[in-house]
């Protein structure tokens, strides 16, 4: 199950370089994106009735997040 894994991640990871800092709509399998928009309310306005797609903002790949609370 890993080289699974790691085959999506590495295939997703050259899929979304182009759309750094958007939002973006993926199918479950995270093969390609299907729209992409610089607010959530572009892509969602793109996408419409599909809700087979998970919707996420694209960070850079060259920064780090961590969660804090103030």
């Amino acid at each position: 199950m890993s080289k699974k894994i790691d085959k999506i991640s590495s295939n997703f990871s050259n899929i979304i370089k182009s759309f750094k800092d958007k939002w973006v709509a993926v199918p479950e399998d995270y093969s390609r994106v299907v729209a992409s928009a610089n607010t959530l309310n572009g892509v969602m306005n793109k996408i419409k009735k599909d809700t087979n797609l998970k919707v996420f903002k694209v960070i850079p790949l060259d920064m780090i997040y961590s969660p804090c609370n103030l």
